[in-house]
């Protein structure tokens, strides 16, 4: 029995922006609090969410309508995606804070 493509599309944006967070939820008791696991995935959510609807769902469009339907155009945009969200979220706040590691090499 085959998996109706619509049900698959619903089903990835549900899951996608939170399969960080379902990972976390799974992994860290074992390592932390469940709690700490609990807020892994209420963040990944938070995050996730905006992200997949902002951008997620015009680059579903766009790639449907150039018919790059593959896994690689997703891949590459997911990569491309990641990049700048690491950017902003890890990347710049550390480098901009006082006590930056980039500073301890000076």
């Amino acid at each position: 029995m085959a998996i109706p493509i619509r049900f698959r599309t619903v089903l990835a944006f549900l899951v996608g922006p939170i399969s960080v967070g379902l990972v976390l939820l799974v992994s860290l008791p074992f390592l932390t609090s469940p709690s700490e696991a609990f807020f892994g995935l209420l963040f990944s959510a938070m995050i996730g969410y905006p992200v997949a609807i902002l951008l997620g769902i015009p680059t579903y469009i766009l790639f449907n309508r150039l018919e790059w339907t593959g896994l690689f155009p997703y891949a590459l945009a997911a990569a491309a995606f990641s990049a700048v969200l690491i950017g902003a979220f890890i990347v710049t706040p550390v480098l901009s804070s006082p006590s930056s590691a980039a500073d301890s090499l000076t």
